[in-house]
């Protein structure tokens, strides 16, 4: 077995095959190891969606998700909430399986990062949904939050649109599902948070913004503002990922290093990792498979126990 030479990101630690007789100030990756791990960005997603199909999307009598929907007077809000953060997992798995394909060649990088972005996104927004350290009403709240959010994000892209003649119609639709959830929050005791212009922008209290939502995943301002910033295509982020000097005066080319591709990769599946055991936990489903299947996957790609945040959690069903 080849020698495992470790890297850190974000304040945690990889470890990769390396190459013999190389030195980490310019690591490479062994062509079987990065294989592997741009496979394993597409089969962690498919092998976890086949053990969430098994669990059957019922939360299990006694769970917290169980005991939170017989403790609320209807259940409706808080089951729209949790379609809301399956839908940003579901999302999440997407992103991760263009990643893989995306990484298939290392002369284009720049979309991976993208991708990349989107699977921490949509992670984040899951696991906001899916908190742990928060009860039933505050979920429902922060589902509110995310419709009322959409809803806005809604009448923004109309006002963008060329006229046409629905615009009313789809006016009037958006103003209704706003005053339904206005209605519904009334009905459940839920106060709306308004800024300082008196505008609702969230129920209970303010609607995260999107860096307040993923830096709540160790490392996650980090990774977003890499990340960002290489979708936005800002020069520093571009020259930093995937160019070098060439011997040319004052000209670069693109030659990413593997070590990049293995950090978006790495990184993207710690995102889902985390907010797929949040549903599982919350939902009480049979905690060994999935753990199993992170362990698998952490195995694989050479993560160090201390990052292994299910094991607190976990309890092995054989």
């Amino acid at each position: 077995m080849p020698e495992l030479v470790s890297m850190r990101y974000g304040g945690e630690a990889i470890c990769y095959p390396a190459v013999e007789g190389h030195t980490m100030t310019s690591p490479l990756i062994s062509q079987e190891f990065y294989d592997q791990l741009v496979k394993l960005v597409r089969t962690f997603p498919e092998r976890a969606g086949a053990l969430l199909d098994d669990a059957g999307g019922v939360p299990a009598p006694g769970s917290r998700i169980d005991r939170e929907l017989g403790g609320l007077p209807a259940p409706g809000p808080l089951e729209t909430s949790l379609s809301l953060g399956a839908q940003a997992l579901e999302h999440a798995a997407d992103h991760l399986f263009a990643l893989s394909d995306a990484c298939v060649s290392p002369d284009t990088p720049f979309p991976a990062f993208t991708l990349a972005r989107g699977v921490l996104e949509s992670s984040a927004t899951a696991l906001w949904i899916l908190d742990a350290d928060i009860e039933g009403k505050e979920r429902v709240e922060r589902g509110m939050s995310l419709r009322l959010a959409g809803l806005e994000d809604q009448k923004k892209l109309l006002r963008a649109s060329p006229p046409g003649p629905d615009a009313d119609e789809v006016t009037r639709k958006i103003a209704s599902r706003i005053k339904d959830i206005m209605t519904v929050a009334g009905a459940r005791g839920v106060e709306p948070h308004r800024n300082r212009r008196m505008k609702i922008d969230g129920f209970g209290s303010k609607m995260p913004g999107r860096l307040e939502l993923v830096s709540r995943i160790p490392g996650g301002e980090f990774d977003y503002r890499l990340l960002s910033a290489v979708t936005h295509g800002h020069s520093w982020s571009l020259i930093g990922v995937a160019f070098k000097p060439s011997g040319k005066q004052n000209m670069a080319v693109k030659a990413p290093e593997p070590i990049v591709f293995v950090y978006v990769c790495w990184r993207a599946i710690e995102f889902f990792a985390r907010a797929l055991w949040a549903q599982v936990y919350l939902h009480g489903w049979k905690s060994g498979p999935f753990a199993r299947l992170l362990e698998e996957t952490y195995d694989s790609i050479g993560l160090i126990p201390e990052g292994r945040f299910w094991r607190s959690q976990a309890v092995v069903h054989m």
